[in-house]
């Protein structure tokens, strides 16, 4: 079951969205990764949001992400960016594959990281998970979209995509790529690194990462195991899946660097549970102008109209 959304601008939201059936449907190309790269720029010019990192798998997605601000419109525009990032890349992966059907499969995973330190974590997690997964030895080569170059040299993430509302509207008129538009994603920096130059913070997850992807490369040499090379990786099926069942482990109720931490957001979010249910159940019995907690959103009213006639 989906946990009620409590969406705070003071710290950073960890999410991890998965395929449909865990199917290789990131798998790392070209094609894809622009699908990624331009669906998040789209959704983030149209709901701003503070976007720290974004990195695809073969069958998930890692992102971190905040509101820019705790008023309840950026709480609204933290929703609508999820909501149409997930819906254009379902759209263009459907579209690319030639399949139907659901492309992300049950409700991300969304922890909030309460301090620096478990932000940096989860970071870096996402960023090298790749090569923790042999899928090849060092990000910089991964195929898959990355956040990995634009958070390590000067380079832009604009993402070309076709307009094809627009071409729609126009009564497809013209060829698809006369509708041919830009969009620019932007990263903010991480927590702690706000005040570094940008050549230091640079410098400094470049190395970050080179630690980490030297220790997987040694964990693989020490049992035998070789990462995937280009080759292997252009062999990536869409439809695959992994030959063996994922077992489940429960998601942690945040990440935090102590235990007092982890302890006082419990109590804060059990708080935030019970004022939060109390409000819906009022809202939802017609109290319209029930006030909610901080940081939540109203749940949907939904009405049920009978199409029964009479005899």
């Amino acid at each position: 079951m989906a946990r009620i959304r409590w969406i705070r601008a003071d710290v950073v939201t960890s999410c991890t969205q998965r395929t449909s059936e865990r199917r290789f449907l990131f798998k790392p190309c070209p094609e894809v990764r622009k699908i990624i790269g331009a669906s998040a720029a789209r959704a983030q010019e149209k709901f701003p949001v503070k976007l720290y990192w974004l990195e695809a798998n073969t069958n998930h997605i890692h992102y971190g992400i905040a509101p820019t601000d705790d008023s309840s419109e950026a709480a609204t525009r933290f929703v609508r960016f999820r909501q149409l990032f997930n819906r254009l890349v379902a759209e263009e992966i459907n579209r690319l594959f030639g399949k139907t059907g659901a492309v992300f499969g049950r409700p991300a995973n969304d922890i909030h990281c309460l301090d620096d330190e478990s932000v940096l974590s989860c970071f870096y997690y996402a960023l090298t998970n790749p090569v923790k997964d042999g899928l090849c030895d060092s990000v910089a080569e991964w195929e898959g979209f990355s956040s990995y170059v634009f958070q390590t040299t000067d380079a832009l993430a604009e993402f070309e995509y076709i307009d094809r509302t627009t071409w729609h509207l126009e009564g497809r008129r013209r060829p698809l790529q006369a509708y041919a538009k830009t969009a620019l994603l932007l990263f903010t920096p991480l927590p702690g690194m706000e005040k570094l130059s940008d050549k230091s913070r640079r410098a400094h997850i470049a190395a970050e990462v080179a630690v980490r992807e030297a220790r997987f490369f040694a964990e693989r040499r020490k049992s035998g195991r070789k990462a995937k090379n280009a080759a292997g990786r252009a062999k990536i099926k869409p439809m695959g899946m992994p030959k063996n069942r994922a077992s489940w482990t429960p998601c942690p109720l945040c990440h935090a660097a102590t235990i007092a931490a982890y302890e006082a957001y419990r109590v804060a979010y059990r708080a935030f549970l019970k004022a939060y249910r109390a409000a819906s159940r009022e809202y939802l019995s017609g109290k319209l102008l029930k006030v909610f907690p901080p940081s939540s959103l109203r749940p949907p009213i939904i009405r049920v109209f009978s199409t029964a006639t009479a005899a």
